[in-house]
C-alpha cells in the first residue's frame, strides 16, 4: 500500500519474468460469479464516493508519467511492474464482497490481468 497524494492506493505488481515466461497461459479466465461481484463493488463505488473516484483516476494518470516504461508499468527498482492501483475504499468493498477462495482468485495473475483490462481506469500499465 502507498501513499500517493493524500490518498491511500492499493498497487497490484507482478513478476515481469512470470509474465513474458507464461504469456500464453494467462488466458483471462475468472469465475462470472466473481467478475460480476467486483463489476458491482467498482460501480457502488464510483457512485458513493463520486470525488474520491475523481481524485483517484486523476493519481494513477499522474503516476502513469512517473513511470520508466509507461508501457509496461515498469519503473528502475527491479523485475516488478505496476499493472493497477485502486483505492483503499474500494479494495475493503472487495474484501467484503468476496468469499476468501474468490479473493485468490482476483489476486492472482488471472484475476489481476482480467481487472486491469476490465477498468482501465486504475490501470498503470499501458498493456496488460
Amino acid at each position: 500500500m502507498r501513499l500517493l497524494s493524500l490518498e491511500a492506493l492499493v498497487t497490484w505488481e507482478i513478476r515481469t519474468d512470470f509474465l513474458m515466461a507464461n504469456r500464453k497461459d494467462l488466458e483471462i479466465n475468472i469465475e462470472p460469479k466473481t467478475k460480476a461481484k467486483i463489476e458491482a463493488a467498482v460501480e457502488s463505488y464510483s457512485k458513493l464516493f463520486p470525488l474520491e473516484y475523481k481524485n483517484v483516476i486523476a493519481q494513477v494518470n499522474k503516476k502513469k508519467w512517473l513511470l520508466d516504461d509507461e508501457r509496461f508499468g515498469e519503473s528502475q527498482t527491479g523485475n516488478m511492474r505496476a499493472l493497477y492501483e485502486i483505492p483503499e475504499t474500494l479494495f475493503s468493498t472487495i474484501l467484503q464482497v468476496l468469499t476468501s477462495g474468490e479473493m485468490e482468485e482476483f489476486k492472482g495473475q488471472k484475476g489481476s490481468r482480467w481487472f486491469a483490462k476490465k477498468f482501465p481506469q486504475f490501470r498503470t500499465a499501458q498493456e496488460v
